[in-house]
């Protein structure tokens, strides 16, 4: 669960929520702010019908596809919530925890070639 915290802003006593992280990669990444934005990978957003009523018929036909309309926006809704709730309790946590194994291992390496350096520094004073 991501937690945020709240910040007051100057003399207007606003609060803004701060973020610790972002989301991205690259040269594209996006540091968690409100201007970060999140989007639903596999699901089909309906486009709102045309409606033309001529008569009666043709206004059938109107009352037809908004009604299909509708059941495709509710099913692209609980499309987008039910990933959403993924990513939140699931998709999140393990890309935060696989990046910070991720900068953890480089930091060992780090580590390890700049103890590696040094030792062979001192191997060649005793000489």
């Amino acid at each position: 669960m991501i937690k945020l915290m709240l910040v007051a802003s100057g003399a207007l006593g606003l609060a803004l929520p701060v973020y610790a992280g972002e989301i991205g990669g690259g040269l594209s990444g996006c540091e968690i702010r409100l201007s970060c934005e999140w989007k639903a990978k596999g699901c089909y957003k309906p486009s709102p019908p045309f409606t033309t009523a001529y008569d009666s018929f043709s206004y059938n036909l109107a009352v037809e596809n908004y009604n299909r309309y509708v059941s495709d926006a509710k099913m692209y809704l609980d499309c987008i919530i039910s990933e959403g709730r993924r990513d939140i309790n699931d998709g999140f946590p393990k890309l935060v925890k696989k990046s910070i194994e991720e900068s953890s291992a480089e930091i060992d390496r780090d580590i390890s070639s700049a103890k590696s350096s040094l030792e062979m520094a001192r191997t060649l004073i005793r000489r």
